[in-house]
């Protein structure tokens, strides 16, 4: 674990919750249009996403804290970047006239990965040495999960001789976690390795999906609890252990950290909304407990977690849906403490944005579950 995350640990159980707040909420800008959200983050806290233009198009972006970059493709009608490594490399879809195309952008420049032999596919997250995971088709129309490597994709095939998986995400060792149909019609979170493959990781009591993973192995997502709502879930060691909730029926994890901290969402109490949540091993925090009160903002997804305690996704605030990142309140106080910036002006530091769950509308996701496919606007 980086000694950055231990104290960020100890921070956490040390200061009592009731001593809120305990992050500071960056909005990551806009680019031009009145929605954005953020799906991934690096060490160096850079966040990725999609940005709504004024045009109404979407576009990929990248942003540091309240300046947004928008990537550019030629030929793009609309973009969507979901991951960020250390090095700044960036993976994303770009869409076209003539479909999607899994894209990683390098310094501005960016190249696209190819298919299984198909029409589309969908790159959805990268690690430190450049893999990228996703999904794209193949020539019999059907989607599999990928592992690109220098430029080469490796199909991750199915459960069960199924035909349908997806890729979300993958770590430093080249694990991935994702989900896949299953011969008798259902969907399980799968986690693939170069030694085992693509094994079934199980389920709460329905279906399950995966949807991170982190260098010890760990795998996030959801399943359907025996009642049939989604509840998150961690996969470790063998055992997937049921997050709960925040009170409401269902809830979502996306992102986990190298200390097992996992960000995600839930649904609250008599609200059609959902709250971002944190888990740190015991129960669920509602990361709208964890702000200024007064902030004006409604968080409602956190799609990734960084080992510094960085969290970005989307939330709410005076009817836009904006990019949002929490820093916790040592990071913002040591970065003050080491500009020499008052610790008036980091109190002013912009506040977060909105969003909901993208889900993802291709068709070469379509056999997939609506609440899971890829984000989208």
């Amino acid at each position: 674990m980086p000694a950055s995350a231990v104290v960020l640990s100890a921070f956490f159980f040390a200061v009592p919750l009731a001593a809120s707040p305990l992050f500071v909420v960056t909005d990551l800008g806009s680019l031009g249009g009145s929605q954005s959200a953020a799906f991934g983050i690096n060490g160096q806290g850079t966040a990725v996403g999609a940005a709504r233009l004024s045009s109404g198009a979407d576009s990929a972006f990248v942003s540091s804290g309240g300046s947004m970059s928008a990537l550019s493709a030629a030929g793009a009608t609309g973009s969507q970047a979901n991951g960020i490594n250390n090095s700044g490399q960036v993976a994303g879809t770009v869409y076209s006239m003539s479909g999607a195309q899994a894209t990683v952008w390098n310094s501005g420049m960016f190249s696209n990965l190819g298919t299984l032999g198909g029409a589309d596919s969908y790159a959805l997250a990268i690690n430190d040495a450049g893999s990228v995971a996703g999904s794209a088709s193949l020539r019999s129309g059907d989607a599999h999960a990928f592992l690109a490597r220098n430029g080469h994709l490796t199909d991750l095939g199915t459960l069960g001789n199924s035909s349908w998986s997806s890729a979300y995400s993958v770590n430093n060792r080249n694990q991935v976690a994702g989900y896949s149909s299953t011969a008798d019609g259902g969907f399980h979170a799968f986690r693939w390795d170069e030694a085992t493959g693509m094994a079934d990781i199980g389920t709460l009591g329905g279906n399950s999906y995966g949807m991170g993973i982190n260098d010890l192995g760990d795998v996030v997502g959801a399943s359907a609890s025996p009642r049939g709502f989604l509840h998150g879930f961690v996969w470790t060691g063998g055992t997937m252990q049921d997050l709960g909730t925040l009170g409401g029926s269902s809830s979502s994890a996306y992102g986990i950290s190298s200390s097992g901290d996992i960000v995600g969402s839930s649904y609250v109490p008599e609200s059609e909304n959902t709250h971002a949540f944190l888990w740190m091993g015991d129960g669920l925090l509602d990361l709208n407990s964890l702000v200024p009160k007064d902030s004006g903002w409604e968080l409602n997804e956190a799609y990734a977690i960084n080992d510094n305690g960085q969290i970005v996704g989307t939330g709410t605030r005076l009817g836009q849906t904006r990019a949002f990142r929490l820093d916790p309140q040592l990071i913002v106080l040591a970065a003050a403490a080491l500009s020499s910036v008052a610790l008036s002006d980091v109190a002013a530091v912009p506040e977060p944005g909105t969003l909901t769950l993208m889900a993802a509308g291709a068709a070469l996701l379509a056999a997939g579950s609506s609440a899971f496919k890829k984000r989208r606007f």
